[in-house]
């Protein structure tokens, strides 16, 4: 069972004693932000793919200049 708390944006499970957040748009917004992080990383890491394989071909360019000098 489930009652109001002092903070309108919170309620107290008697069952479990557990403090539940009640705020719709804090929870949009904590989604929306894990969703932003998480496209971050994904860029984060197609940029270091990148880079990688850029170090590559320089590599390759040099061994073959390398070569043919």
């Amino acid at each position: 069972m489930k009652v109001k708390t002092d903070n309108p944006n919170y309620l107290k499970d008697l069952d479990s004693n557990a403090l539940l957040a009640n705020d719709l748009r804090a929870l949009h917004n904590h989604r929306k932000k894990i969703s932003e992080s998480q496209q971050i990383n994904n860029l984060r890491n197609e940029v270091n793919d990148i880079k990688h394989k850029l170090d590559l071909v320089l590599y390759h360019l040099q061994d073959i200049r390398g070569t043919n000098a």
